[in-house]
């Protein structure tokens, strides 16, 4: 299980594969093939094959590229830095820091990411 660690080091949550918990190890939300969806099952946001952010009504909010969020106008929110263990925000200081096995870290994928961002960073909310 990988701890995600806010800018000041406290617990923000956990990921645990695919499923994002909070503070108490509760489920927080998870991630269903490119959709991130809440503890109810509520899809929060799509990430299309084409790299495109949506809401569940197809509105785009975003992209993702090589590891980086985009706003629409292209304007840089997220960007995750997995050697440094690290995603780091809009003013490029640590948003969250990553802690857990290296293997667990190493195998993140850009979905991963996309996830992370949706439900523990509440990615265009």
């Amino acid at each position: 299980m990988i701890e995600c660690l806010n800018n000041k080091k406290k617990v923000e949550g956990y990921i645990d594969g695919k499923r994002y918990l909070n503070r108490k190890k509760k489920l927080w939300g998870y991630l269903d093939g490119n959709t991130a969806k809440d503890k109810e099952g509520y899809l929060l946001l799509i990430l299309r094959d084409d790299g495109i952010i949506t809401w569940n009504e197809g509105e785009e909010q975003g992209s993702l590229k090589d590891n980086k969020i985009y706003t629409l106008d292209d304007k840089l929110l997220y960007e995750f830095l997995k050697e440094k263990r690290q995603i780091i925000g809009i003013d490029r200081t640590p948003a969250l820091y990553l802690e857990g096995p290296t293997h667990e870290i190493e195998q993140l994928t850009n979905i991963d990411f996309f996830g992370i961002a949706a439900i523990i960073l509440e990615l265009f909310s």
